[in-house]
């Protein structure tokens, strides 16, 4: 599911408001979910913030916001936001059910820090 943040005031160049897009799925499918949903409201992809974190982002604006509510956006509180998608996803990856370690990278056998998975290689 996508979800945005309640849009607050902001004084940024010529924007007024600002929110955050995210998705609810854990690893590369809320990625993909994320990407698909932020290219059919007219984001592009590089725009992405934070990538293959729990917080892993697109910042809305003004327009922006009014588009992805009408495309599907479910509008939360920040705490909801955090609640719904920021801890499940730390917590997804704190025991490796996000396809990467508890440093973010690929896992491949034992960590040193998590002691479940060997960082290999960095996921994008």
């Amino acid at each position: 599911m996508i979800l945005l943040d309640q849009p607050r005031p902001v004084r940024f160049r010529r924007f007024r408001r600002t929110a955050h897009l995210m998705s609810d799925l854990v690893g590369v499918a809320g990625t993909v979910e994320l990407d698909a949903f932020a290219e059919r409201v007219g984001l592009k992809a590089e725009w992405r913030q934070n990538s293959g974190t729990e917080t892993e982002h697109y910042d809305l604006f003004d327009g922006a916001i009014e588009r992805a509510v009408a495309a599907g956006g479910v509008v939360v509180t920040s705490r909801d936001l955090i609640l719904r998608v920021v801890r499940p996803k730390r917590a997804a990856r704190k025991v490796g059910l996000d396809g990467r370690c508890c440093t973010g990278l690929v896992p491949t056998g034992p960590c040193l820090d998590c002691e479940d998975y060997e960082p290999r290689s960095r996921t994008p």
